[in-house]
């Protein structure tokens, strides 16, 4: 699988967009790791790939996977793979979530009241339809 720097956090406000409408950068490298290049879908997913209620939206993964994947054509092994990469983006947030949440003393009752805990349930719940539609690219 192909490896790079990714961002790891596309979200609107590290998009830098011109007059035009168009993405002309993209900011704050600060969460930036060396991995699989397939991984930055992730954030992209957790932004991006939800509905109005931040529950995991298949045909919205589905059109942003197709996005990235007609700039940067996906490896077989990142089409196997990517299913499993995005739920583990969404649990990695989702610790990351909990600890700062520890860490500033908030009294953590749920788990489940992280939307990133949430997303990772979704995806799994998802992972054979995504799957199936990955292979098919």
């Amino acid at each position: 699988m192909p490896m790079g720097l990714i961002h790891n956090d596309i979200t609107p406000a590290n998009l830098l967009v011109g007059t035009d409408g168009e993405i002309v950068a993209l900011l704050d490298f600060d969460d930036s790791a060396q991995t699989f290049l397939a991984y930055d879908l992730g954030s992209i997913v957790s932004t991006f790939g939800k509905d109005q209620h931040r529950r995991v939206d298949i045909d919205r993964i589905v059109a942003l996977v197709g996005a990235y994947a007609s700039v940067l054509d996906l490896t077989r092994s990142e089409r196997a793979l990517l299913p499993d990469l995005l739920a583990a983006h969404a649990a990695a947030q989702g610790f990351h979530v909990l600890g700062n949440w520890l860490s500033a003393g908030r009294e953590v009752g749920n788990p489940m009241d992280s939307y990133s805990a949430q997303e990772f349930l979704d995806l799994t719940e998802t992972r054979s339809t995504l799957q199936q539609w990955v292979q098919n690219l």
